[in-house]
């Protein structure tokens, strides 16, 4: 079962070019990753200090090992550059059957 996550996050006033930056980067470094089926970032059109991270997970151990390395390796994306509060949900895919 894959797991999808979306994560809101908004930037400080006037820091969303450097927070897309940083973002960026983070995705070069993450989308190949064993499992990585999708890592990317959304600038909303309506509110320009919002951003939506959208992954996708080939399943829950697969976002488990990304989190490790997280916490081992990595600063928080845009640390700094985001305002509290971020967050995260997980999906599954809602079942096609009626």
């Amino acid at each position: 079962m894959s797991l999808r996550r979306v994560v809101t996050i908004t930037t400080v006033p006037g820091k969303a070019a450097e927070f897309a930056a940083a973002a960026a980067e983070r995705m070069q470094d993450v989308q190949p990753e064993p499992g990585c089926e999708e890592f990317a970032i959304f600038h909303s059109v309506a509110n320009p200090d919002r951003f939506y991270l959208v992954e996708q997970w080939a399943d829950p151990k697969a976002w488990d090992v990304h989190e490790d390395l997280n916490r081992a390796t990595r600063t928080q994306m845009g640390a700094g550059l985001r305002v509290p509060p971020i967050t995260s949900e997980a999906y599954d895919r809602a079942s096609s059957k009626r």
